[in-house]
């Protein structure tokens, strides 16, 4: 089924380039016949391709089931979407520090200004899955809550202490017993201010502690500025891994401890074009 839709879409490109050679154009007036042919193909294809992945999410992910194994074929579907999502954006993702990036899974924090943040680290961190926790309501979003979900996405209710400790306990074992990555902005919510930073949830931060795992300090830049510039202008993001904290070093320390020191790295970074 896979190979027929990956068959399908490459036909589909395959057509409306053929249509330039193929089409009889005897005047440079009917030039414009191939370039409507590719454009409405093109459309056609995106049309049924997320018709297609609406579908499938609705029959395949029950949102009801809670799952402790991220499904390789949604993960496979979810990736190259999220890769076709930055492309079809204009947005370049450049990674500055991958060298730092511990061989065993661990937890990534980073600042939080974009829709796109949570999702520019799942597409580019090679080699271990990223299951990234955020609020209830991104899995209600149509077509990509359905996969979120079923790639094991978490979602914590900050209203709900019982519901927001059983998050973080699934989110350690992911990281402990199952060798994956989890993501998480300790600013909790998107920072729509003019200040750097807003405060910090360090409660987040119990998910390393409890994994025994390293924590990976990220900031981002120019995240925001997608939506600004599409379709018009390119952007360039940019993915700093500033510092990896190491279990052995935080293991004694409180919650606001290692929280500080993170909010500090984050604040003395500064990015220039």
């Amino acid at each position: 089924m896979l190979w027929f839709i990956i068959w399908f879409i490459e036909s589909l490109i395959t057509t409306g380039l053929l249509s330039y050679f193929v089409i009889d154009v005897n005047e440079w007036k009917e030039a414009w016949i191939p370039v409507l042919l590719f454009i409405g193909l093109y459309i056609a294809f995106a049309v049924l391709f997320f018709v297609f992945a609406y579908i499938l999410g609705l029959l395949t992910s029950n949102k009801k089931k809670e799952y402790n194994k991220v499904s390789k074929f949604h993960g496979f579907l979810f990736d190259h979407t999220l890769a076709f999502l930055f492309k079809a954006g204009r947005a370049k993702i450049h990674m500055i520090g991958t060298e730092k990036l511990p061989d065993e899974g661990a937890l990534y924090v980073y600042n939080h200004r974009s829709r796109f943040d949570a999702l520019s680290i799942s597409v580019k961190v090679k080699g271990r899955r990223m299951i990234q926790i955020s609020k209830p309501e991104n899995q209600d979003i149509p077509i990509a809550g359905e996969y979120m979900h079923r790639v094991c996405y978490l979602t914590i209710d900050r209203d709900n202490p019982r519901n927001a400790i059983k998050t973080i306990n699934r989110a350690a074992e992911f990281i402990k017993e199952k060798d994956y990555n989890v993501g998480v902005a300790p600013e909790g919510t998107r920072n729509k201010t003019d200040e750097p930073l807003l405060p910090f949830r360090d409660g987040c931060l119990k998910v390393a502690l409890k994994a025994e795992a390293p924590i990976v300090i990220c900031k981002m830049y120019n995240m925001e500025k997608i939506c600004k510039n599409f379709p018009f202008k390119r952007t360039n993001v940019y993915v700093y891994f500033l510092d990896v904290l190491k279990y052995e070093d935080i293991k004694d320390m409180k919650t606001n401890e290692i929280s500080d020191i993170i909010r500090t790295k984050m604040l003395e970074h500064k990015h220039e074009e």
